[in-house]
């Protein structure tokens, strides 16, 4: 791995399939390698990393060492704009006996169902006269309906804050059983979302009838740590 050429491992860096098992791993590997290379072109990857959960003690550990001298502003930015400098601030969402009581549920009351500047929802298709927003409406009647091809999508773009999922719950619309209910489906994530080899799977079901009727919640715990 130290003998790489920085192109290289920039590209790795970039891979959807390229895993820290935590943050702080992500920056270990540039301490790491610096200090047996002494190639200050290792700075190029702290773009491609994320910081948003990495402990005091490695921040302040980057702020010592010799790296920090060769970090430019831009890569700066990157680091303080994506670390959670207020640990206090993150708010938790568990698993309760209200399964919808969320996420989702938790910008609707605070932001309401269409707020673009906080959040977005978009979708690869639509039926006419049906918004993607539908889907926010996790109480009412409505509901939002994709055309009938192949690999369609809904993507929920949060804006402002930075999401860490552990599961998601699912409801279907009111119509009996095989009636477009949900069986194949993958939940992705990325923190670039216009770049399209950045996106990652964190779950994915096949041939699951777990929602296959009318008003079903079923909530899934997420396979992949992200």
């Amino acid at each position: 791995m130290y003998s790489l050429p920085i192109p290289t491992l920039y590209r790795i860096c970039r891979s959807s399939s390229l895993y820290f098992s935590k943050e702080d791993g992500f920056l270990e590997f540039l301490f790491d390698f610096y200090n047996k290379t002494n190639n200050p072109e290792i700075c190029q990857l702290i773009e491609q990393g994320n910081f948003h959960y990495i402990k005091g003690s490695h921040m302040e550990k980057l702020m010592n060492s010799k790296l920090s001298d060769l970090i430019e502003l831009r890569q700066w930015k990157h680091i303080f704009s994506s670390a959670v400098l207020h640990p206090n601030k993150v708010r938790k969402f568990t698993f309760s006996s209200n399964p919808l009581c969320g996420i989702i549920h938790f910008y609707v009351e605070k932001y309401g169902i269409i707020n673009p500047s906080i959040y977005e929802v978009t979708a690869s298709s639509t039926s006419p006269n049906v918004s993607p927003s539908k889907v926010l409406n996790l109480y009412g009647g409505s509901c939002w309906f994709s055309s009938k091809e192949k690999n369609q999508w809904v993507q929920f773009e949060f804006k402002k804050h930075t999401i860490k999922l552990i599961s998601c719950t699912i409801k279907t619309y009111n119509n009996g059983p095989n009636r477009g209910h949900l069986k194949n489906w993958a939940l992705k994530a990325t923190n670039q979302p216009k770049d399209k080899n950045s996106w990652i799977t964190l779950d994915s079901r096949t041939d699951d009838f777990s929602l296959n009727d009318n008003n079903l919640i079923h909530n899934y715990n997420i396979q992949e740590t992200n």
